[in-house]
């Protein structure tokens, strides 16, 4: 990993309430990073470094690269859409549509990845949200949520 621009302009509709380090013009997300030259600014790493020790792990610079690279853009995601920001839209839905979810982006990132071998980041960006989704309702409520199943 480079220190000079830390991830990937992600597409998003909405450029309201991006966090601190992102750069939201409304049509793009983009990460920003520390110049090698500018020991001053925060970069994600470092925040990342001092989330992990503060919530007692022991940082890796794997975990660190996994949360600056995968669960960051995912997060920003989630806080740059419109959507319901106590998680209202998907808690609606119920656990089995999620699950439904994550499948169909897998679908997507088989036939992308597996069979044409393309780069499919927003699919699994999509499911890794999805997955976090399904585990924070752990199979509670409704399955169907308030929609009802499929007919």
């Amino acid at each position: 990993m480079t220190e000079g621009l830390l991830f990937h302009s992600i597409d998003v509709t909405d450029g309201s309430g991006c966090p601190g380090g992102i750069k939201c013009d409304g049509h793009t997300i983009e990460f920003l990073g520390r110049r090698p030259d500018d020991p001053d600014v925060r970069t994600a790493r470092d925040a990342a470094l001092e989330f992990l020790d503060q919530i007692g792990l022991v940082p890796t610079p794997d975990a660190i690269d996994q949360l600056v690279e995968v669960f960051v853009p995912c997060l920003a995601i989630i806080c740059s859409r419109g959507y319901s920001p106590d998680g209202a839209t998907w808690r609606a839905s119920g656990w089995r549509a999620l699950l439904a979810d994550i499948r169909k982006k897998f679908a997507r990132l088989w036939f992308h990845s597996w069979k044409h071998g393309r780069y499919d980041r927003d699919s699994a960006i999509d499911m890794i949200n999805y997955a976090g989704f399904y585990i924070r309702l752990q199979n509670q409520g409704e399955p169907w949520g308030e929609w009802g199943e499929p007919e």
